[in-house]
């Protein structure tokens, strides 16, 4: 069977499992790519395999992820006798963490949310920055799921939110304290009317000042820029 029709295959697999396997597609199409989608799986070579694994730039978490989405990949066309063999290396290196975490203290998490009030993020502006971070700490969503709530997911009256289609497909329920109700009973018309943008059920809940969604590599520049300028002691 050649790669790409292997890779369709896995992939249904996966999602009948209840599973979005957006991350393991992924290296799974940059592995079609690199050996070339039209290739037999049974002609794809070991050196071939780790020379992917390896690439070109230093050793990082990123191979693990490669090599974990492959041996998914190439466990399932063993059991199926698509391959005779996993054309794996037997042995992983072990990376080393080079950074430490920083656990943020109460004091911390205080001064920097203090410093959002007069900071000036673009394109987000603060306010929007201030309740993300507020959201955040209150209920312990991952950020991806906070950005991608829509106005329909957030029942003030309930005190609820309505974390939408996560990992395995699932939806949640989260609840919301007093305090931050009031804050996004607050926010929700200041900032959806100041910019002009049409409060509709798939509206989102955070928005850029063009009205866009924003992205979380955009908050997370946004966060840094913080920390190095000193608003906070990260």
């Amino acid at each position: 069977m050649k790669l790409a029709d292997a890779i369709s295959l896995y992939m249904q697999v996966i999602h009948a499992n209840g599973c979005k396997g957006d991350s393991i597609h992924g290296v799974l199409l940059l592995f079609a790519k690199y050996v070339s989608c039209d290739r037999e799986q049974t002609s794809i070579s070991p050196l071939e395999v780790r020379a992917f694994l390896d690439g070109n730039r230093p050793l990082s978490h990123y191979w693990h992820r490669k090599h974990s989405a492959l041996m998914g990949f190439f466990r399932f066309a063993l059991a199926r006798s698509l391959v005779s063999a996993i054309p794996l290396p037997a042995r992983t290196p072990r990376c080393y963490q080079d950074y430490q975490p920083y656990v943020y203290s109460e004091d911390d998490v205080d001064r920097l949310i203090a410093a959002l009030d007069g900071a000036r993020v673009t394109p987000i502006e603060a306010r929007t920055l201030r309740v993300l971070v507020l959201l955040l700490y209150g209920t312990g969503l991952r950020l991806g799921e906070a950005l991608h709530l829509c106005l329909a997911d957030v029942d003030l009256s309930r005190q609820v939110l309505t974390v939408r289609d996560t990992k395995f497909y699932k939806t949640r329920w989260v609840p919301i304290g007093t305090h931050l109700v009031q804050i996004l009973h607050n926010y929700i018309p200041a900032v959806h009317t100041s910019l002009s943008v049409e409060r509709r059920d798939d509206t989102p809940l955070f928005i850029r000042r063009d009205g866009g969604r924003p992205t979380a590599s955009g908050i997370r520049r946004a966060f840094a820029r913080l920390s190095v300028e000193g608003w906070c002691s990260a």
